[in-house]
């Protein structure tokens, strides 16, 4: 299981026309499921994302978690994101969760974070979506199995060009003991 944190001013997934979900301030969380995923997992997960506390407090230090900082929550799937692109030219989806099973799995999901959390909204799972967001400049990946940083970094890269144009983007990579493995600072 993997997700990405984005930290933003609002977001908003559009599906055929139709905005499906809309936050102001919040997180949206691009969510990808692996075969060996279950519902314990992901608990674990969303607990970990709504308790993580990347906003500013009232002495402009990341101190507050998403529900002290008044924010909303925004849950997209995203399958991709446990591609595998250490070999070839080409990203390998063999990792992630079949579609149906996915699909489950990902509404449970949904249903578990909004039994914890009030201001939640979602995509609509498989639909061709298109997010659209203004980030806060801080993006964080939270895993729950071993991966290759670099290459999920690089990915991670070329995906968000498709989203925002100019950025200053701080990434933090984040295991399931919540040690920082890697930060940097790039320009996307």
């Amino acid at each position: 299981m993997r997700a990405l944190l984005q930290r933003v001013l609002e977001a908003k997934v559009v599906v055929d026309g139709q905005i499906t979900g809309e936050i102001e301030h919040g997180i949206l969380v691009f969510l990808g499921l692996g075969k060996d995923d279950n519902l314990d997992k992901g608990k674990k997960l969303i607990d970990k994302i709504l308790k993580y506390r990347f906003f500013d407090d009232e002495q402009g230090k990341m101190g507050w978690n998403i529900s002290q900082a008044g924010g909303g929550l925004l849950l997209v799937s995203q399958f991709t994101l446990m591609a595998q692109t250490q070999k070839g030219l080409r990203p390998d989806f063999g990792p992630a969760m079949p579609p149906q099973e996915a699909k489950i799995l990902y509404e449970q999901l949904v249903e578990y974070a909004k039994s914890q959390f009030e201001h939640v909204q979602t995509g609509i799972f498989a639909a061709d979506m298109n997010t659209f967001y203004f980030d806060l400049f801080i993006d964080l990946y939270l895993g729950a199995n071993d991966f290759c940083q670099l290459a999920f970094q690089r990915f991670c890269q070329f995906f968000r060009r498709d989203l925002c144009i100019f950025q200053n983007t701080y990434s933090f990579f984040i295991d399931e003991n919540s040690r920082a493995i890697l930060s940097d600072s790039q320009k996307y």
